[in-house]
This record gives structure tokens, C-alpha cells and sequence, in this order.
């Protein structure tokens, strides 16, 4: 279950980066960030 919580974050996390791009999704990926906002950080630093 660890591994499936990992890899589901993981995909949020993409799709969060993907909706940054797309202002229609903005606020979909505000939600999200709120939650993951530690992960979301360190990701978009390395993107």
C-alpha cells in the first residue's frame, strides 16, 4: 500500500506541475499544493 500511496502521489504531484501551465487549471492544483505543498516545492525546483 506504501508503494501504491507513492506512486499516486507521484501522479498528483505531475498532474499538479502540468496545471500550473494551464490557468484553467490553476485552482484544481491550488487544492493539491496545499496538501502536497513540501513535494510540490522540491518538485518544481527540479523541473
Amino acid at each position: 500500500m506504501l508503494a501504491w500511496r507513492a506512486s499516486s502521489r507521484n501522479n498528483l504531484d505531475l498532474v499538479c506541475i502540468k496545471a500550473r501551465k494551464c490557468s484553467r487549471d490553476e485552482k484544481k492544483c491550488t487544492k493539491h499544493r496545499k496538501k502536497q505543498k513540501v513535494v510540490i516545492s522540491t518538485r518544481a525546483r527540479l523541473t
